[in-house]
């Protein structure tokens, strides 16, 4: 049985290769569909095993919206925003952020957007 970074992986290194999402997602490839009833689609692994080069891809031949946590607690970090400050202190202890943290980082970047308030 694959799992879901093997599978992610895979994803990515045809992405890499120029093979088409669709293709590339094989049996996966329905999320990509209009009938599908989801708004969102979430991508969770290992670092480096891929989430990033898919969710591009998705973003890149569809109208999702791309939000990626590591993204925002690293953009946070440079401002030296309160989140950031809290946040780097973690991070280079090798902690993980808490839950608190990321929602408070997420909530605030959302609001931000239209349509997500």
């Amino acid at each position: 049985m694959i799992n879901g970074v093997e599978a992610l992986i895979g994803v990515e290194q045809q992405l890499e290769k120029g093979t088409d999402i669709k293709t590339a997602m094989g049996k996966h490839s329905d999320i990509l569909e209009d009938e599908v009833k989801s708004k969102y689609f979430i991508a969770l692994g290992a670092p480096g095993c891929g989430k990033g080069t898919l969710c591009a891809k998705l973003k890149e031949d569809s109208d999702y919206y791309q939000l990626s946590t590591g993204d925002l607690l690293r953009q946070e970090v440079a401002a030296k925003s309160e989140l950031g400050l809290q946040a780097s202190e973690i991070m280079k202890s090798g902690g993980l952020v808490p839950d608190e943290l990321v929602i408070s980082l997420v909530s605030k970047h959302l609001s931000t957007l239209k349509g997500f308030k």
